[in-house]
């Protein structure tokens, strides 16, 4: 994805050991960090048909999601290692 494992580690909120220790075989990531990468790589990525199957998963999630009104989106972003989510502003 042309990232340094530095930066993706701390993107997904990880250390740069243990993007190490996935690169080197010695463990796997656990299946929260799984999914993380997996749906970060399809952002990311470019491939249209990739984000079309993905869209077609998360809508539906996005919808089920308890609140007042259905949300069409949620933005999650890093800060100092920690991720936060809300949703979109309408």
């Amino acid at each position: 994805m042309g990232k340094k494992s530095g930066e993706f580690a701390k993107i997904i909120g990880v250390t740069l050991e243990q993007v190490s220790r996935w690169e080197n075989g010695h463990n796997l990531p656990e299946v929260s960090a799984d999914k993380l990468i997996r749906i970060y790589y399809c952002l990311l990525s470019g491939n249209r048909e990739l984000r079309t199957k993905v869209d077609k998963h998360i809508e539906p999630w996005l919808a089920a999601l308890p609140g007042d009104s259905p949300l069409n989106c949620i933005r999650a972003k890093l800060h100092r290692d920690t991720w936060t989510a809300a949703p979109c502003p309408a």
